[in-house]
């Protein structure tokens, strides 16, 4: 970055690395309502810093298990 620029953008991170970006724009958004379905978070925003970026991955699947294993069931309640 040149000396005297201004940082336009932060990092979201977590825990496990960067997750995303955000604006440090202070500036009002020029649209405000009308997003699609995934980005209706920003409708309303007062500035452009608080539309943030970010990747948040899908629920880790269990892995299949190996072939000619039976998967567990549910617990078997046995009486005598």
């Amino acid at each position: 970055m040149a000396e005297g620029e201004r940082k336009e953008w932060s990092l979201v991170s977590s825990g496990l690395g960067i997750t995303g970006v955000a604006s440090t724009s202070k500036k009002e958004p020029l649209k405000q309502a009308n997003f699609p379905q995934a980005l209706e978070k920003f409708t309303g925003a007062k500035s452009y810093s608080e539309w943030v970026f970010e990747y948040v991955p899908p629920p880790r699947q269990q892995k299949p298990p190996p072939p000619g294993t039976k998967p567990p069931g549910p617990p078997v309640l046995r009486t005598f």
